[in-house]
């Protein structure tokens, strides 16, 4: 994994949410014992955004959006094929993400 990925971070449910361009990860709170980490379906990028929401984990990277499962698994992909590479913001009713850098390749 290069070293500029950035690394996003939340808590939900005594559970840490980590992710980069790269993989998602749950960690538990109190003990920082692996839950999961999964690699991101999509393209890999130095910079992912994510929202959670309920129980469903969005996330952003590269112009692709992807929803997880609170336990890490892969519900769907969207690709936006053949609007290329870019930021993505994500947005919920009450609850909003835009990465701060768009990343490169």
């Amino acid at each position: 994994m290069p070293n500029n990925t950035v690394v996003e971070l939340a808590v939900f449910d005594n559970v840490v949410v980590a992710v980069n361009g790269f993989v998602l990860v749950f960690l538990a709170y109190r003990t920082g014992q692996l839950h999961k980490q999964v690699k991101l379906a999509g393209q890999p990028s130095t910079r992912a955004v994510m929202l959670i929401d309920g129980h469903h984990v969005y996330v952003a990277n590269n112009g692709e959006v992807s929803c997880y499962s609170s336990s890490g698994d892969l519900v769907w992909l969207q690709p936006f094929k053949g609007f290329g590479f870019g930021a993505v913001a994500l947005a919920l009713p009450g609850n909003a993400r835009q990465a701060d850098s768009v990343g490169s390749r």
